[in-house]
Formats: C-alpha cells, sequence, structure tokens
C-alpha cells in the first residue's frame, strides 16, 4: 500500500465512525424522548384513576352530610 490508499482508507474509517456516532447518538435522543413520554402518560394514567377512587370514596360522606 502506498500512502495515498492509507490516507484513502484512514478518511472513509473517520466518516464511517462519525456516521455510525451520529447515528447512535440520534438514537439514543429518540429513545430518551419517548421514554419520558411514555413516563408522562403513565403518571397521567396514575393520576386520574386516583383521582377516581378518591371521588368513589367521597361520594357516600358527601351523601351522609347532605342527609
Amino acid at each position: 500500500m502506498n500512502r495515498e490508499d492509507i490516507n484513502t482508507f484512514t478518511g472513509r474509517n473517520n466518516r464511517t465512525l462519525i456516521i455510525a456516532v451520529v447515528a447512535v447518538v440520534l438514537v439514543v435522543i429518540v429513545m430518551y424522548w419517548r421514554d419520558r413520554q411514555k413516563q408522562r402518560d403513565f403518571e397521567l394514567r396514575r393520576l386520574e384513576k386516583r383521582v377516581e377512587l378518591l371521588e368513589d370514596w367521597n361520594l357516600p360522606a358527601r351523601n351522609k352530610r347532605q342527609w
């Protein structure tokens, strides 16, 4: 191999490495964003269930107070 072939090979490897790193970073960012969205959805569902339970528990107490 002469000097030009080595430089071309190294340049291609560097570009491939940069593309791979950028792809991995993008995948990590997308996964993080989706995880946060799922976490928000989960918390919202959990809060809605708690509100429903509290409403169910408080209805008989309200009815007793009204009579």
